[in-house]
């Protein structure tokens, strides 16, 4: 992609957003001051993360931490790391449906 900002995006995102994620990038590391992608934006995309985590990933394995790295990204990528059984979770929504008015 030669032209980030011209790119035909199917759907393009909102102006805002889309600035916002390329200064994010920028500051990763991800993208040089052309706008074009560096060798770590190259590596930030093979992982199927988000860019900060993808960092923080390589950034640990360029420590010698790759393993801890992926086990915390892992960690941050779960919305609850507590598996609850069917008459747990219909409980807590009975104790919740009594909080609502």
């Amino acid at each position: 992609i030669e032209d980030l900002l011209r790119f035909p995006f199917p759907s393009a995102p909102p102006v805002q957003t889309f600035c916002k994620s390329l200064e994010l990038l920028y500051c990763l590391g991800a993208l040089d001051d052309g706008c074009r992608i560096t060798p770590v934006g190259t590596a930030l995309s093979a992982l199927a993360m988000p860019p900060m985590v993808a960092k923080f990933v390589l950034m640990a394995a360029a420590l010698g931490m790759a393993e801890e790295a992926c086990k915390i990204a892992s960690l941050l990528n779960v919305r609850d790391v507590w598996l609850l059984g069917r008459s747990h979770q219909e409980k807590v929504l009975f104790a919740k449906s009594k909080l609502c008015v």
